[in-house]
């Protein structure tokens, strides 16, 4: 049984997490002045995010013909499968079948809950490239339990929409997503998207609720992938093709009281 209490130690080594799809460990630089070594652990994971607390990393990983979320310790040892037990299973009005992507993950800051993203009843069991995790559409935000034994729905979309990328602000209160709400080639060649920001709590009973869902469009109606807040949760760091139609994109701010 994963042990959610591991040892902490400071690293000289920094040791990171690829999703590397055929790339070879011969392949990788570093600055040897920055970086002592790079450690990969596993070929078929990718998508991190680290504890708050302890030397826990959650990550999402291929498994079975789908991708899976995964808890592990800082060497990659004592890997735990969270997700695998939803297939079949009817959670908040969806039931999640096996080749239904789970992945994305992200650390509340109290290191007790979980947010990530699984694949809808609107997806398709040939799974076309958007439906992928790295661009969410026909995919829902859902919250667990660091230990995998509570999950919850948190958002219904609806079909062709895609919610991306979900991120805790520092002290817990807000979450952050990126969402495509049309697939008008016009906006982007990804379609229209949004930056979604609700207000989040968990109950006693570790039910989540959000509430008070804005959205932003910082840079008009084009392609938004959110990467979490400033450290002073006063800002939200996106990614977003602002001056272009096509893939390439920048890395942005957007102060939230401005």
């Amino acid at each position: 049984m994963f042990q959610a209490a591991f040892t902490f130690r400071s690293f000289v080594t920094f040791v990171f997490l690829f999703a590397l799809m055929g790339c070879k460990k011969d392949v990788l630089d570093f600055n040897p002045d920055l970086v002592e070594s790079i450690t990969v652990f596993d070929e078929l994971g990718g998508r991190s995010d680290w504890h708050p607390g302890n030397g826990i990393i959650v990550y999402d990983r291929q498994y079975e013909g789908r991708w899976d979320v995964y808890v592990c310790e800082s060497d990659g040892s004592q890997k735990l499968n969270l997700t695998s037990d939803m297939t079949g299973q009817t959670i908040d009005g969806q039931t999640v079948e096996s080749w239904h992507h789970r992945g994305q993950p992200a650390f509340h800051p109290s290191g007790n809950h979980l947010v990530f993203q699984v694949m809808n009843e609107h997806a398709s069991p040939s799974v076309p490239s958007n439906e992928m995790l790295s661009l969410g559409v026909n995919h829902d935000l859902w919250f667990m339990t660091i230990d995998g034994t509570q999950k919850q729905k948190l958002t219904d979309n609806p079909e062709g929409y895609s919610a991306l990328h979900a991120h805790f602000s520092h002290d817990g209160t807000k979450l952050v997503w990126a969402e495509r709400y049309s697939d008008d080639g016009n906006a982007s060649i990804f379609g229209a998207w949004r930056i979604r920001m609700a207000d989040f709590s968990v109950d006693a009973q570790n039910r989540a609720t959000l509430s008070n869902i804005q959205f932003f469009q910082p840079n008009g109606d084009k392609w938004y992938e959110t990467h979490g807040f400033s450290a002073d949760d006063a800002a939200i760091i996106y990614s977003s093709n602002a001056t272009t139609d096509f893939k390439a994109s920048d890395i942005y701010q957007y102060n939230l009281s401005t």
